[in-house]
């Protein structure tokens, strides 16, 4: 999933659905880096995207309810 997110991202950068896609797979698969700096390009475009803020918490460690 995470490469096809991937390129989508490269025709549409700003693609917020398919950031929080790319991010979420990155997550998942142990990538928490590139995950988090996804999140906090979201955050960055839409302060209230739904669940950016719960990821990137998740990634920075924190537990998330």
């Amino acid at each position: 999933a995470l490469s096809n997110y991937r390129q989508i991202l490269v025709v549409y950068p700003e693609d917020t659905a398919a950031m929080s896609g790319a991010a979420w797979s990155a997550y998942y698969m142990n990538d928490k880096g590139q995950a988090k700096e996804l999140f906090k390009k979201i955050l960055n475009v839409s302060a209230d995207y739904p669940y950016a803020q719960q990821g990137l918490d998740l990634c920075e460690g924190k537990q998330v309810r």
